[in-house]
């Protein structure tokens, strides 16, 4: 078993010289500060009820007194009801009790196996004309292929190999449900969602370093795959989506 962790190890520092020697060729689209500048302008319109699904004791934004800020995971931890206004111990598959001018979720939905129900709960738990966002890893991705083919019980276990320093954050079953760009559009327009906007990222290839030629392989995979805008492939995408205005909502409902 040592020798293997020193041969992974190794093939990471490798990895990262050839990060630090051609920092112009590893260079992507940074995902989450598109993430980030989304929500910015969401702020920015000012809501007063923001819901954060799957932030556990680990917001994605501080406590404001310019919003009433509640968390919902199926996770409980002491630390939760001090970072959010209201917390919430449940899976986003179930109804959500109140209604928000925002929600969002980050790398949360590919753990949750049914976001069918999940869309349509976060969906129904959002005011006229309110507005969601979340960044969601993609099942097409070889990252996502690995974690599909060995199946919940064995992905931790690869991860403390792929990943050991998020081992502790993203080491939760992955089921990759209705995980696709068009999948995800599909279950915002069944909902009713409107103003729809989809950015796909194609960078996971950090999960390969245990490997340097693996790596470089994958990275230059994901490469061609942005240049030639093969969303079946993306690694995630940041989506975003509004509920109609009063009148729609009404109008589908009835």
């Amino acid at each position: 078993m040592s020798l293997l962790v020193d041969f992974v190890s190794m093939n990471r520092r490798w990895c990262q010289g050839l990060l630090k020697m051609f920092p112009s060729f590893f260079s992507w689209p940074d995902s989450s500060a598109y993430m980030n500048d989304r929500v910015e302008k969401a702020l920015a319109r000012g809501p007063s009820r923001i819901l954060e699904v799957g932030g556990v004791d680990r917001p994605f934004l501080p406590k404001s007194s310019d919003y009433f800020y509640a968390g919902l995971d199926i996770e409980e931890r002491p630390h939760c009801y001090e970072v959010y206004d209201s917390f919430l111990v449940q899976s986003v598959e179930q109804p959500v009790a109140g209604k928000y001018d925002l929600v969002l979720s980050k790398t949360l939905l590919e753990h949750v196996p049914d976001n069918q129900a999940s869309f349509k709960a976060m969906c129904e738990g959002l005011d006229a004309s309110g507005e969601m966002i979340h960044m969601i890893p993609m099942k097409g991705h070889p990252y996502a292929l690995i974690l599909r083919a060995v199946g919940p019980r064995m992905q931790k276990q690869l991860l403390h190999f792929l990943h050991p320093r998020n081992e502790s954050v993203t080491g939760y079953p992955t089921f990759f449900n209705h995980c696709t760009a068009e999948e995800i559009r599909s279950l915002l327009e069944e909902n009713g969602m409107v103003e729809i906007d989809i950015r796909c990222f194609y960078m996971a290839s950090d999960y390969f370093k245990f490997l340097m030629p693996l790596f470089v392989l994958v990275f230059c995979f994901e490469k061609i795959c942005q240049k030639l805008e093969w969303k079946t492939f993306a690694a995630l995408i940041v989506v975003s989506a509004r509920a109609p205005a009063e009148a729609s909502s009404q109008s589908r409902s009835t």
